[in-house]
């Protein structure tokens, strides 16, 4: 991708060796030969080294909103310690003990297939989350 030097930081061209581990976010503002996509800087994540950075990079490459959420949001949740009302405990099996996976398409909206290892399958709702 080709940045214009005016969204380069202070220092880029006369300094390069002060940015070669810096983590940036560019994004495609034009792309009309295969070859020569168009971009700009959007910000400057920090070191390339650091988990943090790259973690947030991946976020952001994939469109995943990692924000805190918003008071509507957690005033839905239950109140914490969260504990499986023992009604819902007597009707369904326990697997809180056993190593449980999921097998899902890439098109899953949830996760509603779960699996253990053994020999039996368990489907669970998540209805005490929703409102």
């Amino acid at each position: 991708m080709k940045i214009p030097a005016a969204d380069c930081p202070h220092g880029f061209f006369s300094r390069p060796q002060d940015f070669e581990n810096s983590f940036f976010v560019a994004r495609i503002t034009k792309w009309d030969q295969v070859a020569h996509a168009l971009g700009k800087l959007e910000t400057l994540l920090g070191d390339s080294s650091d988990v943090e950075v790259r973690t947030r990079g991946l976020l952001i490459a994939n469109g995943v909103d990692s924000s805190e959420f918003d008071d509507r949001v957690v005033g839905c949740l239950p109140d914490l310690p969260f504990r499986i009302p023992q009604t819902e405990l007597d009707k369904r099996r326990d697997f809180r003990k056993e190593c449980v996976f999921t097998i899902d398409p890439s098109t899953a909206r949830d996760l509603v297939c779960n699996s253990h290892i053994g020999s039996q399958t368990h489907s669970e709702t998540r209805t005490d989350f929703v409102q």
